[in-house]
């Protein structure tokens, strides 16, 4: 009190500092429905809400480590710092902001990635406050393992601050090896398409022929109802030998079945590891290319039934993909032979083939025609 200690009399004086601290936040809306070839965004907001600043000379530094991100994504370079204070940096695997945030302030630093869906189809994404400085995206350490504190507790006894005051205070405080972190984790859906028909290879007028589509999500993430699963089985070559029976069921799983002429289409939602099954069937009449060649595949543009699609199928199925749009596919095909005659069954062939037969008669006719001049010439005028 007034410059002495009241219990001791004795002289003292001090100086009451305050200490910067840090919060990070991360969001991405993006990842609950991202699915292959989709932009998702990511947001990460770091606030001191401590009683000091960190200055230029003494800057605050967040990373955000997108190891686990990049096997099924692309970075697409576009970060920036809103406010535009500071630096950001990129060395893949890690981005960097670094710079000064004043008491109470906050800097957002937000970019995107695209789906690739090559990896594991899990994104999970930490950004984190580094223990000690760093103001390169080279230099700075690899995330916390296995995950963030998830105890607001354990946020505050983790944080970490770069001041030269807190560095020198820290032999005071329990040891961290990092400051609060924050964590994005989501699964990519992937839907596998399998197609089978009662029939092998070939097919006879009158016969009916019975098609099963399975649709398996093999991915990390789930479809639901906002962001459904669709596949499209395009029957165009098909219906020129066969007649649509109109019979479409779903006999494993949910969604929504439909068919409109040449097109039929499901939609809906299959959870991790689930399956859909649909079934239908057409009876072969011929009169067209005497082949039956269709393919289910998966559009490019999701479609929710058959009356507002019209994309067109893929030329060619790969291993189940689609080369061109790197979509799942399968397709079926038939061969169309002529059936029985009307009246009974066709009755095998037998001794010489068709070709030889011909030659034959053919021989025999012109012997015929020979023998029958010969004798008219022997016979002379008619009188």
């Amino acid at each position: 009190m007034q410059g002495y200690d009241p219990a001791s009399g004795r002289p003292c004086d001090g100086v009451t500092v305050g200490l910067p601290s840090l919060t990070v936040d991360k969001t991405s809306p993006d990842l609950t429905r991202a699915e292959v070839g989709d932009v998702v965004s990511y947001t990460v907001s770091v606030t001191n809400d401590g009683r000091g600043d960190y200055t230029a000379s003494s800057p605050a530094v967040l990373v955000d480590d997108l190891t686990a991100v990049l096997d099924d994504a692309t970075y697409n370079d576009d970060a920036d710092a809103r406010p535009a204070v500071g630096s950001v940096s990129y060395a893949a695997p890690r981005l960097v902001w670094t710079g000064p945030l004043p008491a109470g302030e906050t800097v957002r630093l937000g970019y995107t990635v695209t789906v690739t869906g090559g990896g594991d189809l899990r994104m999970r994404n930490l950004a984190f406050v580094p223990d000690g400085r760093c103001v390169d995206a080279a230099d700075c350490p690899a995330p916390p393992e296995p995950e963030c504190p998830v105890d607001m507790a354990d946020l505050r006894s983790a944080r970490t601050d770069v001041s030269p005051l807190h560095t020198a205070l820290r032999q005071f405080e329990p040891a961290v090896s990092y400051g609060t972190c924050a964590e994005v984790d989501g699964g990519i859906p992937r839907l596998e398409l399998d197609k089978a028909a009662s029939a092998t290879r070939a097919v006879r007028d009158g016969d009916t022929v019975t098609y099963e589509i399975t649709a398996t999500n093999t991915g990390a993430g789930a479809y639901t109802d906002a962001r459904p699963a669709s596949f499209v089985d395009d029957l165009s070559g098909v219906l020129d030998d066969a007649t649509y029976n109109d019979d479409h069921e779903i006999v494993e799983g949910g969604g929504r079945l439909t068919f409109s002429a040449p097109r039929l289409v499901w939609s809906g939602p299959i959870g991790v590891g689930a399956a859909v099954t649909v079934r239908y069937s057409v009876t072969i009449t011929g009169g067209g290319d005497r082949t039956a060649r269709n393919i289910v595949f998966s559009p490019t543009d999701p479609c929710e039934d058959s009356d507002d699609c019209v994309p067109r199928p893929p030329r060619r199925c790969v291993d189940g993909v689609d080369p061109r749009a790197g979509l799942p596919c399968d397709g079926v095909d038939l061969v169309v032979v002529p059936g029985p005659e009307p009246g009974g069954p066709e009755l095998p062939e037998t001794g010489a083939p068709r070709g030889v037969r011909g030659l034959l008669v053919l021989a025999l006719l012109l012997l015929a025609a020979g023998a029958y001049a010969a004798a008219r010439g022997r016979r002379g005028p008619t009188v």
